[in-house]
Order: structure tokens, then sequence, then C-alpha cells
């Protein structure tokens, strides 16, 4: 074993004794890297170190009030080697041969005790007892953590926008969640800015009132302004390494982009637009993977995507196999039964249709360069452009499917005549062509075609260049009419709503849509555990020294009915 290596090379300096168990040997060979500036890696690069020094250099570490040195000429005379003893068995702490070494372990423990404390707001009775207990700083910092748990109770039902987590009284999650609070409150500090101005100026003009501007919260403000690589020194002490921002930057950006290790962990994700905190304690092993994920989420809010708005999102599906699905019919109204005879089942009809999801990702780094010149804004742009990546893949993959005008299970186009969903002559958006719309809608059936299914268009979807007299048509404008001719009845009941997309293939054609709840037209799914912005995945990568972010979106589309959806070709 590679500890048991470590061990050796600690016996020769007789830092430790052969019995130490490996806890121990890797809190003294701790103490012994950070004595001389280094930052602990593996144990084949610790293994390589001890051997580098010579033994006489196994204490020489600057001390705040160095011990009194041995007499030159005591220290050069050869001592014969003493007989073995017998040890007893090994205790909690370990047994240093070295006094100096002894006395410098004393030190450290006492100052990491204290900054620990301090950092944790801990009494200075209770620090002071912690370091005269000569008590191991892992069993101080539990009680520390325990103090915390009872004095600081985690604080539930904060919203997402709010950018604030809920935390234990763990040192490491305390810290991270200050950190994660204040780089997401930079990283998207433009946006928040021109929000800023923007209802200032709104409040000029209209009299409306600005909204809050939320606060840092007291674990976040000391890092409102820290560099970067601040940061990632701060939270590598947490971790009980030693790390400051004036060690070599290479040496510390590679030393915090590692502690997500090789290993892929998923990061955390959250619904959009929905409350409670945003992390649990521990949820969190990687400061970076949690900032990403908290402006991957942010970033939802600004795609601007539309097909939440006119497709049916069902349950997720388990895999990547075909799910049918089969729409049922309706009875129209119950039939005459005459007294006395027995109740009988009526036919109903049924369609069938399908759906399949697929794979789709993406990936992005963090880089040592970008750690070193502070570059948050890059690192957010390029988490908040693959999230809003992965929302709009969805809003392609349903898209297609009216752009595509595809073939459904009847083997009849999705817009036909057949189906009473196809104007016969187009025009733009006005009051007159919303009327003929609504008539194609009001005349559909249901699947058995015994009951109408009595709704109105509640979406119209619009290419670019109908925007304006889609907004002049179905918006609620307060507009005197000349005479009753001239009133647009139709202000107020669909949502005017404009997709780009719409124009890759024709730029005229625009649709009127029912209320995807009451007739589920077109509907998407996810795969299960790919909701809620997809699954995202972190690591770090030796090879080229990155932290790698990776999100997946298992998603698809498909057209249920016919029903419900009228198209306008337009002009």
């Amino acid at each position: 074993m590679q500890w048991e290596k470590i061990r050796d090379a600690l016996v020769a300096r007789g830092l430790c004794t052969v019995h130490a168990s490996e806890a121990e040997v890797r809190r003294i060979a701790g103490m012994f890297l950070a004595a001389h500036s280094q930052v602990a890696g593996t144990d084949e690069s610790v293994v390589a170190f001890l051997g580098t020094l010579p033994p006489g250099q196994a204490a020489a570490a600057p001390a705040p009030a160095p011990a009194a040195q041995p007499a030159p000429a005591a220290a050069q005379v050869p001592t014969p080697p003493a007989a073995p003893a017998v040890t007893a068995p090994p205790v909690a702490s370990p047994i240093v041969a070295d006094p100096q070494a002894a006395t410098l372990a004393e030190r450290e423990r006492a100052r990491q005790i204290r900054a620990r404390g301090a950092a944790l707001n801990i009494a200075s009775q209770a620090i002071e007892a912690a370091v005269d207990s000569g008590a191991s700083l892992e069993s101080t910092l539990v009680s520390f953590t325990d103090r915390l748990a009872q004095a600081n109770r985690p604080v539930q039902g904060v919203a997402a926008e709010d950018v604030q987590v809920s935390v234990d009284g763990s040192p490491v999650d305390r810290i991270q969640a200050g950190a994660v609070e204040a780089l997401a409150r930079r990283a998207i500090a433009g946006s928040e800015r021109y929000a800023i101005a923007m209802a200032r100026y709104q409040q000029q003009a209209f009299g409306i009132a600005p909204p809050a501007v939320p606060q840092l919260s007291a674990e976040a403000r000391p890092f409102a302004r820290m560099h970067l690589m601040q940061v990632a020194a701060a939270c590598l002490s947490a971790r009980g390494m030693r790390a400051t921002h004036m060690m070599d930057p290479e040496a510390l950006a590679l030393a915090f982009l590692q502690s997500a290790g090789t290993d892929m962990s998923q990061m955390p994700a959250q619904a959009a637009g929905f409350g409670g905190s945003y992390n649990s304690p521990g949820q969190f092993p990687n400061l970076l993977s949690a900032l990403a994920g908290k402006i991957m989420d942010r970033a939802v809010e600004y795609a601007g995507t539309t097909w939440r708005l006119w497709a049916y999102e069902i349950e997720p599906v388990p895999d990547f196999k075909p799910k049918t699905f089969v729409t049922m019919g309706a009875s129209g109204e119950l039939p005459y039964r005459k007294d006395g005879d027995d109740f009988t089942q009526s036919g109903l009809g049924e369609e069938a249709s399908w759906i399949a999801v697929d794979s789709y990702g993406d990936e992005f780094l963090m880089t040592p360069l970008m750690m070193r010149n502070d570059d948050l804004s890059g690192f957010g742009e390029l988490a908040e452009d693959k999230s809003i990546a992965h929302d709009m893949t969805m809003n392609r993959l349903a898209t297609d499917l009216i752009n595509g005008n595809v073939t459904l299970v009847d083997g009849v186009a999705f817009f036909h005549a057949n189906h009473g969903n196809l104007e016969t002559s187009g025009a733009a958006p006005s009051a007159a062509t919303a009327s003929t719309m609504r008539v194609k809608m009001r005349g559909q059936v249901a699947v058995g075609g015994k009951r109408r299914l009595r709704v109105q268009p509640a979406v119209i979807l619009l290419p670019i260049k109908h925007e304006t007299p889609g907004e002049q048509t179905y918006l609620p404008y307060n507009v005197v009419p000349i005479t009753d001719a001239t009133i647009n009845t139709f202000r107020g009941k669909a949502v005017p709503v404009v997709e780009p997309m719409l124009d890759d293939v024709n730029v005229d054609a625009w649709y009127g849509i029912a209320d995807p709840r009451l007739v589920r037209t077109l509907v998407v799914a996810f795969q299960q555990g790919f909701q809620n912005g997809g699954q995202r995945l972190t690591y770090f990568n030796p090879k080229n020294k990155c932290q790698h972010f990776q999100l997946e979106g298992r998603m698809g589309a498909a057209v249920r009915n016919w029903r419900g959806i009228v198209k306008n070709p337009g002009g």
C-alpha cells in the first residue's frame, strides 16, 4: 500500500513509529508538506517529495517563534543506535520522535484551531479551551460543527431567484455556500444592473415601484470582492490544505480544479421557478459545480423558448424505447335506456401514437488560465449558453413537427383538409382571419366523431413578420371602435407568441393552438432523471488540467393528434 511507503519515509525521519495508523500517517505527512509549503497530491507524489529532502530538513519549516536549537557540537556527536524497545499499542495522537518536530506540530495544531474557530465565529473561550485540551484538529472541528449546528438551524423555503442557500454548521459547507452565493451574484451582475436600471426608468416614467434588490448573506459578503484565486485558496484551506492566494498561481489553480476528482459526479439542478432551498448540506463537494448549476438554472429564464406555452409535457419515459399512448374517443351523450333494460357499454373510438427520446449533449471547461485571469464572466457565459442550448433543443424538436408537416399514423399529413385544420386561403392575422380560424377549430370533433371539442385558439403561434398584426389582433388594447362592425372581439381571447424557428421553413404561415391542457396536440417528454435542465456531470481531466462540465439532455417530441390546431398559410 502507498500509505505504508509514506509511513516508512516518516519513520526514517523520526516523525512517527511503525505502529502509526493510516490516519495518523496521513495527518503527519500533511503537516510535513504544509511546513514545506507543498500542496498534498497523490500518494506517489508525497513519497517522491519525502525522498527529495535530506532527513535533516524534516522539520525545517518556518515557525512564528522558533524553539531554541540544540548546540551544534551536541548535534554532531554520533550516538549508537538504541536497543529495540517494546512499544505500546498506538494511541490517538502520533508518537513523534523529534522534539522539535513535536513542537512545530503542536504550534501548527494550535494555529489551525484558532484560525478555524475565528472563521466560524466560535467564542474565544471555547477556542482556547480546545487548544488547551490537546484534542486533534479533526475532533475539534467536529465539536465546533456540533456547536454551530445547535446555534444555526437550516433556513428552509428560500426562493431560487434569491441566490441563497441553506447550510448547516459544517465549515466546508458554510464557506462554500457563501462563495457560491457571492460568485453567482458576480456572474449575473450585468443582468442585474440592467434590471435595476430598467426598473428605475419605469419608476420615473410610469411610477412603477422597482423590486427589492436581494442582499448578500453574512456568509457571502466576505467573498463579494475576492479574486477567484482567493476564493479557491479559502475553499482549499477549509478542506485542511495549506493554501493561500500568494502560492504559485498555477499550483493553486490546479489544486482547486483537482478537488472535483477524476470520477464523474452529478451537479446540482433545480427546476426554474420553484421555491425552496437550492442545496442541502454537503450536496456540492466542488464549488464550481454548484456555481455552474446555479447559473444554468437561472439561464432558462432568459432562453426565450416558447414550447412550454403550446406543447404538453407528459410523464418522463423510462428509456429510449418508443412509448405508445392511446387517445380515447368521447361518448357524446348517454344513450336512451328503457325502464327495466340492462345497461350496455357504448363503443369508444381510439387512436394510437408514440414518442421516443434521443440523447443530446455538450460540454464546457474551466481552465487554470481562466482562474488566474478571474474570468468568471466567461465561465458564466459558457454555462448560460449550454443551458439555453438545452432548452432550444426541445423547442426545435417541437417546432420541427409543425414546420415539417409530418405524416401521422393515419397516413395523412399533419395539416390537411381531411383533418379540418388547414385554411384554404392565407392572410395575415386580423379580426377576419381570426374568425375563420376559430370557426375551423370549433368544427373539429373528438376521436370517434361523437362530440365536438368545444375549444378555440388559446395561443397564436406567429412567424416574425406577423408579430405586429398578431399583437394588434389579439392583445387586449383598449381601442374605441367607430361602429359595432369594427369591434375586434378577439382581443384578449388568445395570446400571440412569436416563434422565430417557424421562419426557418415558412415566413408566412401562422397557427392557432388550443389550450394544451384541454387538447394535447403536441406533446414532449424527457427521460426519467433528465428533467429540469438535463443531467449535469463534472470531473477533472488530468490530461488537459481542466475541470469539465457536461450537459446531457434526453428528450423527444411527437404529434399526439391533429385536433386542437389550425394552420393559416399566411400571406
